[in-house]
């Protein structure tokens, strides 16, 4: 079975989405400011994504198994997603490379995470770049909104980059 993370999830979505043509980095200072007001750090409980999950994601139309597992412990300030630490709310900047089909590709973005205000909903909003190992000429920059979120038994998990939507639907082992 495929384990998942939300870098394997991104460089597929990545695999096939559009590319923008503004200038990266001042359009990479004018997202990140954007996204991170919309963010909430501070709240009084939340979801608790704890478990093993094993699924089946979906993008564009191309379906596979996935696995994924969440340390949470109990905290709305840090989760462990695979072995990527997350500290909710703070900036951060992760590069990775993926095989994908038929090469690879490399991303690096900077991206927050935050809670609804509820704090049932893991937001996470970010910018960077994609570019293909074997194809120079696919890449540029994106912007991506992903979403995780309980629904009854079953884990959601949603990442859009540059429009090319991506699921997974998962439970708990």
């Amino acid at each position: 079975m495929k384990t998942i993370l939300f870098g394997i999830l991104t460089a597929s979505i990545a695999a096939k989405a559009a590319i923008f043509p503004q200038p990266l980095e001042s359009w990479m200072r004018s997202e990140m400011a954007r996204t991170s007001q919309n963010r909430v750090v501070n709240v009084t409980s939340c979801a608790d994504f704890t478990g093993n999950w094993k699924g089946e994601c979906e993008v564009s139309g191309s379906k596979f198994p996935a696995d994924l597992q969440i340390t949470q412990a109990g905290s709305c300030t840090l989760i462990t997603i695979a072995k990527e630490v997350i500290s909710i709310g703070s900036l951060e900047t992760r590069s990775h490379s993926h095989p994908i089909e038929n090469g690879a590709i490399a991303i690096s973005g900077s991206y927050t995470t935050g809670w609804s205000e509820d704090g049932s909903t893991l937001q996470l909003k970010g910018v960077g770049q994609f570019r293909s190992l074997k194809d120079a000429s696919m890449g540029g920059a994106a912007q991506f909104d992903g979403k995780m979120f309980l629904e009854g038994d079953k884990l959601n998990l949603g990442i859009e980059i540059a429009q090319t939507k991506s699921t997974c639907v998962l439970s708990k082992q």
